[in-house]
């Protein structure tokens, strides 16, 4: 079994919050995505069709897996590690295998869901839990 430790090195269990298995929601992804004002049309178009909606993350305690509902894409359980929590807010660092580098990344909590923000675009894409 992984031991799951910060960036200082203390030993830091997952946080609660975000164990689980998680759904892309696209309908409040698409309604994050509307408030950009300088997103172009192409890349727009792109994202309400059908892009959002079908990627599931599931966070066990010490391993991370994606994997989409409409495609032969799964990363297979890969470690991670919760780096820092603060009110709202986890941040983890996780293996990016198609990259083969860990990368830290900030999950924000918001009600019953978790969310990401874009870099590239800066709009957040929301996962519920999948029931």
């Amino acid at each position: 079994m992984l031991i799951v430790t910060s960036m200082i090195g203390c030993s830091a269990p997952a946080h609660h919050a975000i164990i689980g298995t998680w759904k892309s929601d696209a309908e409040r992804t698409l309604q994050s995505m509307r408030q950009v004002d300088d997103l172009s049309p192409n890349a727009r178009s792109r994202f309400e069709d059908d892009f959002y909606g079908h990627l599931i993350v599931e966070y066990r305690v010490d391993t991370v897996r994606a994997r989409f509902d409409n495609a032969a894409y799964d990363t297979g359980y890969q470690p991670y590690e919760v780096v820092a929590v603060s009110d709202g807010e986890i941040v983890t660092r996780e293996w990016n295998e198609i990259l083969q580098i860990f990368e830290t990344s900030t999950t924000y909590i918001d009600d019953e869901c978790i969310y990401g923000i874009s870099a590239e675009y800066e709009f957040s894409e929301y996962f519920c839990p999948v029931e």
